[in-house]
């Protein structure tokens, strides 16, 4: 049974993170409340943006204690880009969440005993590693942008580049940025 209410602040503790890196928390009467931005061991406060029967989404506007793995996401438009979801945690941090959705996966799924699943093995640099580029192209408000989405929407978010695909995509938006521009493609 819900009770919260859309478009009403609340503060929660985050208990847990959920497979797309957003936070969750519970109310006391075990009602789901999912927070994208927040940690786990955070509280904070959130909007009510989204109820369902069993369900609700709501939009982080505060963190009032942080969880001692948040930090400064290193992309300028991490908040508005749909790329990435996990840069406000230390890469420590991603990787023990990566561990733990494959033993949720084993045990929840499999059957199997978590004990299968060995920890993620990370990157001596966990920047610039995607060499597989998909962006959208458009026009939006008669101004060219090349990026990604935003998160659930087909709203493109200009990204001349992008900390997690090789620098050579970053080379070839530049390109094709130039080129659509120079021959006023629509």
């Amino acid at each position: 049974m819900n009770l919260l209410n859309k478009n009403e602040d609340y503060i929660f503790e985050i208990k847990s993170q959920g497979y797309e890196g957003e936070g969750i928390a519970k109310t006391e009467e075990g009602y789901t409340v999912f927070i994208p931005g927040a940690l786990k061991g955070e509280t904070v406060k959130a909007k009510i943006v989204k109820v369902k029967k069993s369900y609700s989404y709501g939009k982080l506007l505060e963190v009032i204690e942080e969880a001692p793995n948040r930090q400064l996401p290193p992309c300028a438009v991490y908040k508005s880009c749909g790329g990435c979801s996990l840069q406000h945690t230390t890469y420590e941090r991603q990787l023990e969440l990566k561990t733990e959705r494959v033993m949720d996966c084993i045990s929840k799924i499999g059957g199997l005993h978590q004990s299968l699943v060995y920890p993620t093995l990370g990157m001596e640099n966990p920047f610039r590693y995607r060499n597989k580029v998909q962006l959208p192209v458009g026009m939006q408000k008669g101004k060219l942008q090349i990026g990604f989405f935003a998160p659930r929407s087909h709203n493109i978010v200009d990204t001349p580049t992008c900390l997690i695909q090789d620098e050579a995509a970053d080379k070839i938006v530049e390109i094709v940025r130039g080129w659509v521009i120079k021959n006023n493609i629509k």
